[in-house]
């Protein structure tokens, strides 16, 4: 059919002469202000659009105990990828896949007030009979159109559109017209089979406008060609639109070479504006478990290196503020400021505290903090749906199942966390823009209003006060419609303002699936289980209700609100996968998502759980054997396999099958589909049992299904978790932000299991996500140096500056100690079983520092401040402007965890080591004391730790890590009783100044900072002892890397550039020339000492350099030659490189 055949007010924009120029690719770079910056790149056709293959990229979150490689085009973790989802020893998350749909029409039966009129009978013979309803009228126009035509005959997500007619004029079946408030409807009548519109099953629905599209003509190597008309102009009134249905935007289902064919991939000229691609996953990862040094697959941008951050070309893109070079692209953390006046006389709307300050609720109170990342590595990227059509196949010019693009680009940041109580969780913030059409951003608030949001044009300030004040001007974020592949924008540049989307994700684990090094003996598959926990739903999930038997709790924060818990989980059935030992659960949580547009009852026992305003969270959770997956023709087997595969055939209804399970939709299905995809207690009898509900499937009716009871007990478990009903409306921005949880699982007996500890966890990461992912934080980590030498390993760092780090959420100076761990294997482990740390609950918590035994006396690596320094420490930073000072003396067990212990008043100080604790027979010694530099002509001092380990083997590696560590959080008031001499007691409270503001009234346990995962993290050391001095000649001199490769100054500080020359003999003389001859820089070896007069380290037979001038400045890329000279022996000379 023709647009022709639609109503004039049921279109939308109809394309003019002047946005042919629409056709023009331009490349389209990060974030905002696209009106500009889309005329870059201009001359691009139709088919020009880069591949998207070209722009994909990984990431890797290595900091605490879980552990997973992240990528960019739909699947936050996939097979294809190493870590997916690693806790401890082994994976158990294969994939988890972004999935976002939309509904293609409603049916007629959601409107109850259809009116029959007589049938009569047409010119043609046939009868009909024209059914009438004012509600279908009312809700095509409110706020609409939102509907484009009538669908008749609706089956496997295809039908007949109907003709549209002028008021009166109907003369056959399928025709339709509004006219004086009521939608009139034609359709087929006989005495015998009644067509009516009250129920589903007459197959009638109102087609939404962005399922009404112009029909495929032909598929090219790069993008399809649609039927737009004689004219030429897409999205105009002569185009053949044909109904396309329900969509549902995935990458799970493709099974092609390299995933080609996904429904999202990353946004046009990601490599550009969203990460670099001058280092690839082997030049920084290539040391780990992971990749290896020959992996070339590019990096996404890592907030804690920034040679992966994209250098700034387009000073219009977000956050690019200096041309030329590397800035962050995502988001950075933010302050809490609802208690700073100055920020609340410029930001009045933050007073919604009845005290007249903030509230930590109130997204008004908070502030970004340019240049602090969120976590220890948090991890950007964005991805939009641009590319769908290659998800379909053609056969015959016709698209077999029609996934459609609907303009969403999503922007996510994923973060992971080091610090103990963050260490089992692995965040995502998720931001989903609908840029179908022309663009304004705006967030939905609670009552529906729509909130733009600004930038400045100085990118370097982000409140208006303070954007205007510095001449700069303060805009609207806003972009041009997105450009599809084949040169065209949708509707017309118009776009669409969705109706009931639903997001969710797809999870398929395995637990476990692969250990720690990428082997897959320790996979199972085939018996797992699966339950959802939502605390909405504990008046019927008996599951939720164990957990939750009040409902959802009070949130601890103070602001009244409930602490919302939605999340699906998986574990093991009976705790044995093959070999694998200590296995674990894991979940997905949702922390955030759009908002409810209209009540909901989600568990189906009458009573409204959500209203709108309210966060959706979890709407719908539903599992299937991977065999009946939704796109399936028939169910599969090993040797019936498997649909999205290029020659596998497809459900023509995949789109909408895969729709209706993100949404409960239970609407006319096949019997075969009702058994895979909805399940309530009784699986022989579903839909009429009286506790099914099509929103959320019996845990219980797991058990009873065919597929748990086949040898062994359990299932392949795959599932979808969504939330849904929501609008978004053209340049709407909406947050599904989501964490993937694990814990410690205790198992029962007969199919019983407890995991506290993951609804533990689950509750901690909803709270720090509510406070914009602020918790309390450990001082910063130490930057080591280190010596090897024949039996002996000498670690070195500096704590002047760390220890006078202050906590962001508390703004105390809470440094306590140090403690150094010792691994024999990589860092998978830090000492042996004895070494385990376990709480009250016989959960593993951590590891003990480093720890030496002779005879009877076990020596401990770990080194904190003496009674008498702890009394006498700031309790803030700035000591000369507030001196309150602690008072007290911090040691011992931790009072809120003390399985974990605060130190034994070592000393930091020069000569305060107990040596009761460290003599000179222990092997492992901790001593103290200062070099002197000269920077600049000037003589800089500088406090140095020392740790020298004898209890070493040469030849054998080692890692080592120096952790800080705080005092934890003590409550602020101390309890003493006082005997009164009579046999009673009287209570004293006494407050202290370790807390002297009150935070965490029942204190809080102390916080180190992570052991690291790479010899990048500043306090995370790789070492082989052995003898290093060269006695003989210099020709097997090298020097390593070789080509260096120069890092970024982001990612990088003066005492990480290190070139190292090896095999160097005592009493030498390294000399560094410039191709041209001219000297670079020229030092001697001096035995007695541990720096040369350069400040170069010179460890045994090695030596660094600092790839510095002998004037101070930073070297050039480029090709250089060295000598040694070493007395009497021949000279020797070579040559490094130093590359960009």
């Amino acid at each position: 059919m023709t647009r022709n055949s639609i109503t004039a007010r049921a279109a939308h924009f109809i394309f003019s002469l002047a946005l042919m120029f629409t056709f023009i690719l331009g490349s389209e770079p990060n974030h905002v202000n696209y009106v500009e910056r889309n005329n870059i790149g201009l001359g691009k056709t139709a088919g020009q659009l880069d591949d998207p293959l070209l722009d994909r990229a990984k990431g890797y979150l290595l900091h605490g105990k879980v552990k997973s490689a992240v990528s960019n085009y739909g699947n936050f973790i996939s097979w294809d990828e190493h870590p997916a989802a690693l806790w401890g020893k082994y994976t158990y998350l294969p994939h988890v896949g972004f999935l976002c749909g939309v509904p293609g029409h409603v049916y007629s039966s959601e409107f109850e007030d259809w009116i029959g009129e007589t049938p009569e009978e047409t010119a043609s013979g046939d009868t009909i009979q024209i059914w009438s309803s004012a509600d279908a009228y009312t809700d095509w126009w409110n706020e609409g159109p939102n509907y484009s035509g009538v669908l008749f005959d609706t089956h496997d997500d295809r039908g007949t559109v109907g003709v549209e007619k002028s008021a009166g004029q109907i003369d056959g079946e399928h025709q339709w017209y509004l006219d004086e408030g009521n939608l009139y409807i034609s359709v087929p009548y006989s005495g015998e089979n009644v067509v009516d519109p009250h129920y589903s099953n007459a197959m009638i629905g109102l087609i939404r406008p962005w399922a009404l599209r112009p029909k495929l003509l032909e598929r090219l190597i790069d993008y399809d060609i649609y039927d737009y008309g004689s004219d030429g102009l897409p999205w105009s009134s002569d185009d053949d639109y044909v109904y396309y249905g329900a969509n549902a935007a995935e990458s799970w289902f493709a099974r092609t070479s390299q995933s080609y064919n996904t429904d999202w991939q990353p946004v046009t000229r990601s490599r550009q504006y969203t990460h670099s691609t001058d280092f690839t996953a082997g030049d920084l990862f290539g040391s780990t478990p992971f990749t290896d040094s020959g992996d070339t697959y590019p990096l996404l941008a890592h907030s804690d290196y920034g040679n992966t951050w994209p250098i700034c070309q387009d000073q219009d893109i977000q956050n690019c503020e200096d041309f030329g070079q590397p800035f962050w692209p995502g988001w950075w953390s933010e302050d809490y400021m609802g208690e700073d006046t100055l920020f609340l006389n410029e930001h009045p709307e933050c007073r919604t505290g009845s005290d007249g300050y903030g509230t930590r609720s109130d997204k008004d109170c908070w502030q970004s903090v340019p240049g602090r990342a969120i976590s220890d590595t948090d991890v950007y990227m964005e991805f939009d749906d641009r590319w769908t059509h290659r998800g379909n196949r053609v056969l015959d010019n016709e698209y077999e199942a029609t996934g459609y693009p609907m303009g969403l680009r999503v922007m996510a940041e994923a973060h992971s966390y080091g610090v103990a109580y963050a260490e089992d969780i692995l965040f995502v913030t998720v931001k989903v823009r609908n840029e179908s059409g022309h663009w304004q951003a705006f967030t939905r608030l609670a009552d529906g209003t729509k909130e733009y949001r600004y930038e400045c044009t100085n990118n370097r300030y982000n409140t208006q006060a303070t954007c205007v004040a510095s001449g700069s001007d303060w805009l609207p974020i806003r972009g041009d419609a997105m450009m599809m592949p084949d040169g065209t924008r949708l509707n017309g540049s118009a776009g669409f303002d969705y109706k009931g989307m639903s997001m969710g994700f797809y999870m398929d684990a395995d637990a476990a699936s692969a250990d720690i090094y990428g082997n897959f003996g320790v996979h199972t598959n085939e018996d797992d289980f699966m339950e959802y926990v939502d605390c909405a739903t504990y008046r019927t999930s008996p599951t939720s209700a164990k957990y939750f038997p009040e409902g959802c709790p009070p949130s601890p924060d103070g602001s009244g609100d409930s602490l919302r818990i939605s999340m699906a989980l998986i574990y093991d059935y009976d705790g044995v996968s093959n070999a694998a030992t200590e296995l674990g659960v894991v979940a997905t949580q949702l922390l955030d998502s759009p908002l409810a547009t209209k009540q909901i009852d989600l568990d189906g026992d009458g009573i409204i759980d959500l209203y709108p305003g309210d966060p959706l969270k979890m709407t719908d959770w539903h599992w299937f054997d991977w065999y009946n997956r939704p796109g399936v023709h028939h169910r599969e087997g090993n040797n019936d396999c498997c649909a999205g595969s290029p020659s596998r055939e497809q459900a023509l209804n995949k789109e909408e099958m895969l729709y209706k399970v993100m949404s409960g939709d239970t609407t006319n299905l096949t019997s075969d589909e009702a058994l895979w995809f909805f399940h309530a207690d009784d699986p022989g009898q579903d839909h009429e049992h009286p506790t099914f509900t099509p929103h959320f499937d019996s845990v219980d009716g797991i058990k009873e299904t065919v597929f748990f009871q086949d040898d062994p007990d359990g299932l392949d478990c795959v599932h979808i978790m969504s939330c849904g009903p929501f609008d978004v409306d053209v340049g709407e921005e909406v947050s599904f932000s989501f964490c993937i949880i694990f814990g410690e699982i205790k198992y029962l007996g007969e199919g019983e299991v407890e995991y506290q500890d993951l609804i533990d966890n689950a509750k901690f990461a909803q709270l720090m996500y509510n406070s914009h992912y602020q918790g309390f934080i450990a001082p910063d980590a130490p930057e080591v140096s280190y010596e090897a030498d024949h039996g002996k390993v000498t670690l070195s760092w500096s704590g002047d500056d760390l220890e006078k780090s202050k906590d962001v959420l508390s703004g105390y100076t809470d440094f306590e100690g140090y403690k150094i761990y010792r691994s024999a294997d990589g860092g998978i482990t830090w000492g042996t079983p004895e070494d385990k740390i376990y709480d009250n609950e016989n959960i593993f918590v951590g590891w003990r520092p480093y720890t030496h035994t002779v005879g009877d006396e076990t020596f401990i690596a770990q080194f904190d401040l003496s009674a008498a320094a702890d009394s006498n420490f700031c309790v803030y930073q700035d000591c000369a402007k507030d001196s309150l000072r602690r008072g007290r003396g911090i040691s011992g067990p931790d009072p809120k965890a003390p399985w974990f212990n605060l130190g034994y008043n070592t000393g930091l100080d020069v000569g305060e080591i107990n040596e009761g604790l460290w003599s000179a027979d222990s092997s492992i010694h901790f001593y103290t004391g200062v070099i002197d530099s000269v920077v600049n002509g000037e003589t800089l001092s500088m406090s140095m730790y020392y740790f020298a380990d004898y209890n070493v083997q040469d030849g054998k590696q080692y890692v080592y890590s120096v952790v800080a560590y705080d005092m934890g959080l003590p409550v602020p008031v101390d309890t003493n009783w006082v005997d009164n001499g009579d046999g009673t007691f009287t209570q004293q409270l006494i407050e202290n100044n370790t807390n002297p503001d009150g935070y965490a009234p029942a204190g809080y346990q102390y916080i180190e900072n992570s052991r690291g995962t790479t010899e990048e993290d500043p306090n995370f050391v790789i070492i082989t002892p052995g003898y290093r001095l060269n006695t003989g000649s210099l020709s097997n001199i090298k020097v390593v890397p070789n080509p260096y490769i120069v890092r970024s100054d982001f990612s990088e500080t003066e005492y990480k550039k290190r070139l190292r020359f090896t095999n160097l003999p005592e009493g030498f003389k390294i000399s560094i020339f410039t191709i041209t001859g001219e000297l670079v820089n020229s030092y001697k070896h001096e035995s007695d000492l541990k720096y040369d007069a350069n400040n170069v380290p010179v460890l045994g037979g090695n030596a660094v350099w600092d790839l510095r001038t002998v004037n101070n400045q930073e070297i050039a890329p480029g090709l250089y030659i060295y000598t040694v000279e070493s007395g009497d022996l021949t000279p020797h000379i070579g040559k490094f490189a130093v590359i960009r």
